[in-house]
């Protein structure tokens, strides 16, 4: 028998960082990774692509959304119509994650973006990361308890570091 694991593998966004994260690059990158591809080479088919946002399938709150995810030609005009190559963009992993990373590269290229890949320690990236010195990291969420509630506390605006994980540091009145 096999359940789904309740992880979330995400790139992640400082939100307070306006130099590199527009919504256009966020959509743009969004759009352009083929998440079954990721799952196919990458993780040798063990997984679920990311289909349904942060809260993971088996879960309550888990909503499928494939038909909105993955589509290069929308990237390309978003990189196109915003000139978002004309940015530095810069993606902080660790060693361990490299093959992700590079994966992500090579579909960013296929859109016109290119990315650069900063491998440091993970523990320069966990202190970059609440620290609010890296723009775009790639990060993990693994569920404490079976609630989608668990899943949407990083997105909490009184969880920013040091006291949470909102390393996003995002805020929405609305959402909490």
């Amino acid at each position: 028998y096999t359940k789904p694991f309740l992880n979330v593998e995400y790139i992640g966004f400082n939100l307070t960082d306006t130099m590199q994260n527009s919504l256009a690059l966020r959509k743009a990158i969004h759009h352009s990774i083929d998440r079954e591809l990721l799952i196919t080479r990458i993780r040798n088919g063990i997984g679920t692509p990311a289909w349904g946002g942060f809260v993971p399938a088996g879960l309550n709150g888990f909503k499928l959304c494939k038909a909105e995810v993955y589509n290069p030609i929308y990237a390309r005009k978003l990189v196109t119509t915003h000139k978002l190559n004309e940015k530095n963009i810069e993606l902080n992993t660790s060693k361990d994650y490299e093959d992700i990373a590079l994966f992500i590269a090579s579909e960013l290229d296929k859109i016109g973006l290119d990315l650069k890949i900063n491998i440091v320690p993970s523990a320069i990236l966990r202190q970059g990361k609440t620290d609010g010195k890296m723009s775009i990291f790639r990060g993990s969420w693994i569920a404490d308890y079976p609630n989608c509630e668990n899943f949407l506390s990083p997105f909490y605006s009184k969880n920013f570091p040091p006291n949470g994980p909102n390393y996003f540091r995002f805020e929405d009145a609305k959402f909490d």
